[in-house]
């Protein structure tokens, strides 16, 4: 029943795309339309204490983000964004990122590997105190320190298969895993998914009928996206409980170097 609901979703989705395409002439201007009906669709589907908007993050270390299109945020994370508008975010209170495209092609793909980078840099400070609950040590080391960020697409111009070809050229030559300091996962709306499921010990992982879990990139072909996209934020955003209030990594930066192992419970 929630399958056959979020397939009708997409098609008010598809449907309001079709629609910019026929109302605007400025590839910005549709942008924005399919930005705002994603976001939209995300504020509906989220759990209530998350919020999301769009802007550039920071943080206390001075680095900063591109624009980004869809930012996901917990109840911790000071209001200074405002709905419609481009908003300014910490990373300590982000549990989420993506680009949004309307018809992804090559050029939006590596612009997006490359905003992906430059989020992935950032650096979240936990904080004094911060109570961290993980079903994972891997979860706690992959998505904690660098939260989950990903690409959506209404429609596209490559195959999922040559998506997954760029994808696995990017290969850590220490470990000979793929990479995790670029985007976690692709959904595209009538071809399917792909995500990178690490070292296939994190707490989502691509099971096999036999019961092995596979690492790495892996995808599947399907004309529904919502459901997967939902089930693995579930999985993979970060979930703690804050002491100190995130502005305090900013305003009176602390001196609690302990690493993210020790935050665990």
């Amino acid at each position: 029943m929630l399958k056959v609901e979020f397939e009708k979703i997409e098609n008010q989705m598809i449907a309001q795309l079709d629609n910019a395409r026929s109302r605007f002439s400025h590839a910005g201007d549709k942008g924005a339309v399919v930005e705002q009906s994603f976001r939209e669709f995300m504020k509906s589907y989220l759990p209530r204490r998350l919020g999301v908007g769009y802007g550039e993050i920071v943080d206390s270390h001075g680095g900063r983000s591109g624009q980004t299109d869809v930012v996901i945020v917990n109840e911790d994370h000071p209001f200074t964004f405002t709905e419609g508008l481009p908003g300014l975010f910490f990373i300590e209170g982000v549990v989420g990122a993506a680009e949004i495209k309307s018809v992804l092609n090559s050029d939006h793909l590596e612009r997006t590997i490359k905003s992906s980078r430059k989020f992935k840099e950032l650096k979240s400070e936990l904080g004094h105190g911060t109570e961290v609950k993980v079903s994972s040590p891997t979860d706690l080391k992959r998505y904690y320190s660098r939260p989950p960020f990903f690409l959506f697409a209404f429609e596209s111009n490559l195959s999922l298969d040559s998506i997954n070809n760029r994808l696995k050229s990017e290969i850590d030559k220490d470990t000979g895993n793929a990479k995790k300091d670029l985007l976690d996962a692709v959904f595209i709306i009538g071809q399917g998914w792909l995500i990178n499921f690490g070292d296939g010990t994190e707490s989502f992982q691509f099971q096999t009928k036999n019961g092995g879990s596979l690492p790495g990139w892996q995808g599947k072909r399907t004309p529904s996206v919502l459901v997967p996209l939902l089930s693995w934020l579930s999985y993979v955003m970060p979930k703690m409980k804050r002491v100190v209030p995130v502005l305090n990594a900013y305003l009176m930066p602390s001196k609690d170097n302990s690493s993210l192992e020790n935050k665990t419970t």
